[in-house]
């Protein structure tokens, strides 16, 4: 049986907030995909199989999605913005994140 060490810690960070958007950055360790989730911050924290799936019923609208994955495909940070809040509204984002299958 094959190990593989991971030598880089994966992470989702909050970069940038203004009053309608926010930046966040993801890292992972190997290949894969990070889903996300806005919920107001007065919502119950989501299914992780929800997020995955993008069915999570008090997500917030911002642009044209609510749960969108994106590749990663290195360890490096990748940013992403979510845009269309609310401003003067609080959020949580829920991240999820998925290797790919070997």
């Amino acid at each position: 049986v094959a190990s593989t060490k991971e030598t880089t810690a994966p992470f989702a960070v909050t970069l940038k907030v203004t009053e309608t958007t926010v930046t966040i950055a993801t890292q992972l360790s190997e290949p894969g995909e990070v889903y996300y989730a806005v919920l107001p911050s007065t919502s119950s924290a989501p299914e992780v199989r929800a997020v995955l799936e993008g069915t999570v019923p008090s997500a917030v609208t911002a642009g044209s999605f609510t749960s969108h994955p994106y590749k990663l495909t290195e360890a490096v940070p990748h940013e992403h913005t979510i845009t269309g809040l609310s401003a003067s509204t609080a959020y949580n984002i829920h991240v999820v994140a998925q290797d790919f299958a070997e």
